[in-house]
């Protein structure tokens, strides 16, 4: 008997032990860890990912999906690598010449004429100037990519870097000389062949985010 009563108790104290365990697990407090079930073991869907915006190296915005390079801009380029390379003389700088290389009307000015293209993309258009002579200077030309938006992605119009350019105008009986600063640094790249002198500067380069060097302007001097 004495053996039966101590099994007895033996029951009773450990139901009294594990009972409160899983009543408190049944009815935990607030902001206690809950209970894991099969429906807490599910894998939770991960959120669908937004677009970021990031600095490009010329501080522009540019989404994941970044601009195109503009046909417009591809075909404005051909244009103008066509008309540098079959130069002979300054005097080819007249605004007839220049529109009919171009297919564009010039439009007369005071000093100059001049011409401003519609949007190529992404903000970008182009320009054209002529000067004409005068006792001290020879007509001067002027080409230029631009966008009122000094950050803009310059991807649309980034076709020709300079060493493309170098290229074909080297081959068209150009010759290559440099503009050194009073420290020895390059400060433009000039073009010459007979009294023409096409001359690009620092900031006629840009560089589009994916890394690319991008031409986008040059201009002539008076004076070889």
């Amino acid at each position: 008997m004495n053996y039966l009563r101590y099994a007895c108790r033996a029951v009773l104290l450990v139901a009294g032990l594990f009972g409160p365990v899983a009543l408190a697990s049944a009815a935990s407090p607030p902001g206690a860890p809950p209970a894991r079930s099969a429906d807490a073991a599910r894998p939770v869907s991960a959120p669908t990912p937004t677009l970021s915006f990031s600095p490009s190296p010329q501080g522009a915005c540019m989404t994941a999906a970044a601009p195109h390079r503009s046909a417009d801009a591809v075909r404005v380029t051909q244009a103008l690598v066509d008309f540098l390379t079959h130069l002979t003389a300054s005097e080819e700088f007249t605004a007839e010449h220049v529109g009919q290389c171009f297919g564009v009307p010039l439009t007369p000015r005071e000093e100059d004429s001049i011409y401003m293209s519609p949007d190529l993309g992404g903000g970008w258009k182009y320009g054209l100037k002529v000067t004409p002579s005068n006792k001290i200077m020879k007509r001067g030309f002027e080409f230029w990519l631009f966008n009122q938006d000094r950050r803009a992605d310059p991807t649309p119009i980034c076709v020709l870097s300079l060493d493309a350019l170098r290229q074909q105008l080297v081959a068209h009986g150009f010759v290559e000389r440099f503009r050194r600063s009073e420290i020895g640094n390059v400060d433009s790249v000039d073009f010459v062949k007979n009294d023409v002198v096409l001359t690009v500067i620092g900031s006629d380069l840009v560089v589009a985010p994916n890394g690319n060097e991008c031409f986008r302007a040059l201009q002539t001097t008076d004076g070889l």
